[in-house]
């Protein structure tokens, strides 16, 4: 199962998403980079950054683009 993040850019410019365990250790790098103008959509397979099935419990997905800064919680559940 994976989880879908939407979010919509109104101008373009450099944009970080992360995943965070509640310890506030990083997981996942979803992206990084430039996007332009738009809805864009991004894809958490629950895998960290070496490609391993992460534990079940709650997580922190950060995005961080220009006029954005937010935290989603997602709970992956086995």
């Amino acid at each position: 199962e994976s989880t879908i993040l939407q979010y919509r850019l109104e101008q373009s410019g450099n944009v970080t998403i992360q995943v965070f365990n509640l310890a506030g250790d990083l997981i996942s790098v979803l992206h990084r980079g430039p996007q332009n103008v738009g809805l864009h959509t991004v894809t958490w397979n629950g895998t960290n950054m070496g490609g391993r099935s992460v534990a079940r419990g709650i997580y922190f997905i950060r995005t961080v683009a220009p006029g954005i800064d937010e935290y989603r919680r997602v709970m992956i559940v086995k």
